[in-house]
């Protein structure tokens, strides 16, 4: 039985004083206009950790090490593609949230 090819997400859920920083969605292809956390992709020969601190550099400008991460959530999705979702929680970075990507995020909130 063959294997599937199955994509990694990582999701980052940054947490601050009882609040969830989300950003609107603009000119994707999937869920365009809802909101999000910032999110991305694991490169081939990227560790998972190393895969969320650059995500949070590109998207949000924050720089977070690698031991304010903790998992807190995982999903798989199996449809026309096998993915593998991945939930980090991290509470403390360092650095200004900005928005690093305006051509795909409408602003973080």
């Amino acid at each position: 039985m063959a294997k599937p090819d199955v994509y990694i997400d990582l999701h980052l859920v940054l947490l601050k004083d009882g609040c969830v920083l989300m950003g609107k969605r603009l000119n994707t292809t999937f869920g365009a206009g809802q909101y999000h956390v910032p999110a991305g992709h694991l490169e081939i020969d990227e560790t998972i950790i190393d895969g969320l601190i650059r995500e949070a550099r590109e998207e949000t400008g924050i720089v977070i090490s690698a031991d304010a991460l903790e998992l807190a959530h995982v999903m798989h999705f199996h449809g026309e593609t096998d993915r593998l979702s991945l939930f980090f929680t991290a509470a403390r970075w360092q650095g200004t949230i900005k928005n690093r990507e305006p051509d795909k995020c409408a602003g973080w909130e």
